[in-house]
């Protein structure tokens, strides 16, 4: 059938595709947020939404698609935010970032240290450990793609451990080498 071709076997009562993103209002409200430099909004916007990867996505790739001032300030700002405000979005961002984005943006850098970077542990705890990070090399199955080369020790920022820092030689051991998958 061509499209404009009244379809023979009737209307088609298949639900009405997702519009792209979010939906115009939320997708609107994503762009104002990010003119206006509203973080909080955007974290805010993230936590409603049931589906915590499509809302990572859509934040995300507009940040960095459309949004061109100043990225690594404004992901920072995110990170910031996102951590002190909702942990969970946090965690999402992490999670969606680790899965989606195998050669870069794959990781979040710790926004009060510089050198360390935000990961999760394998209670779904936000840690941060100093930055250890290898690129598989070119000729190997994944080439390109970015890892965790090492993880000795990490500070826990949330759950019941928080403010704790472990080591591999203590009780909790050392994070499993990707995120977990729960949103």
């Amino acid at each position: 059938m061509t499209i404009g071709t009244p379809d023979p076997n009737g209307p088609d009562e298949s639900p009405v595709s997702t519009p792209e993103g979010l939906g115009s209002e939320r997708n609107q409200q994503i762009v104002k947020s990010l003119t206006a430099g509203d973080f909080q909004k955007l974290v805010h916007i993230i936590a409603e939404e049931p589906d915590k990867d499509k809302a990572c996505e859509v934040v995300l790739r507009s940040m960095f698609d459309f949004h061109h001032v100043d990225r690594a300030t404004d992901v920072q700002q995110l990170a910031r935010v996102a951590l002190k405000q909702s942990p969970e979005v946090m965690a999402a961002l992490i999670r969606y970032s680790y899965h989606h984005n195998k050669t870069t943006e794959r990781f979040w850098q710790d926004p009060n240290d510089s050198s360390r970077m935000l990961y999760l542990d394998r209670h779904g705890n936000i840690i941060s450990h100093p930055m250890s990070i290898a690129t598989v090399p070119k000729g190997l199955q994944g080439a390109g793609e970015r890892y965790v080369r090492e993880l000795r020790s990490y500070t826990v920022l949330t759950g019941p451990d928080k403010g704790k820092t472990f080591n591999n030689e203590g009780d909790r051991g050392i994070p499993i080498p990707e995120p977990n998958t729960r949103n």
